[in-house]
């Protein structure tokens, strides 16, 4: 209920001012913060409080914390959240330097450089995976996207069929894939009828 989401606030506004500064515990109160934003229940003014308060506690956390990779994972998620493309991608490049071995934040890493029509920086990530025979599936749909991004529609969309098959994309994937498309001349009707045979 709001009422609860407003005492979870309240409650972690409190903490924050009695842990010691140094304290990692607030990457608690961070990530506890990160699940109550994902809630459909919060009002506006609820939802203000929380990203301002999230604001501050990542800020703090991340000044703190320069070298904890999974905090600067956590400032991309706030970055992204906020709508700020450039610093969400600086804060997954921070995260990836410091653990360059982690597929999932470079796949991350890979899907902002896309998102922020850094192609050449995307493709680079995504034959590093195909290579290490890691996230086939995902990045066999990026390699498929960055065809259709440089005007090779037909190859693009063959790959995309076979990835679809073991991935699901996100929305904002098959947002970047439609725009992909048009972007190459396809029209409304013919995307319409190419995402129609996929089913």
């Amino acid at each position: 209920t709001n009422q609860y989401a407003d005492t979870i606030i309240a409650a972690h506004a409190d903490a924050l001012r009695v842990r010691h500064p140094y304290d990692l515990h607030a990457k608690d109160v961070l990530d506890s913060m990160m699940r109550l934003a994902a809630l459909p229940i919060l009002t506006d003014g609820q939802r203000v409080a929380l990203d301002e308060a999230l604001q501050r506690i990542a800020d703090r956390l991340a000044t703190l914390h320069p070298r904890n990779p999974h905090l600067a994972h956590r400032m991309a998620w706030i970055h992204a959240r906020f709508g700020n493309a450039s610093e969400e991608t600086l804060a997954l490049e921070r995260t990836v330097a410091l653990t360059p071995t982690n597929g999932p934040y470079r796949f991350q890493l890979a899907q902002a450089y896309l998102r922020a029509g850094r192609d050449t920086d995307a493709r680079t990530m995504v034959d590093a995976f195909l290579r290490e025979s890691i996230f086939i599936a995902p990045a066999t749909f990026l390699r498929g996207l960055l065809d259709i991004r440089n005007d090779n529609l037909m190859d693009g969309r063959r790959t995309i069929s076979h990835a679809i098959v073991s991935y699901a994309p996100t929305i904002a994937e098959w947002q970047m894939l439609t725009d992909a498309q048009r972007d190459a001349g396809a029209t409304d009707a013919d995307i319409a009828a190419w995402y129609e045979r996929l089913r």
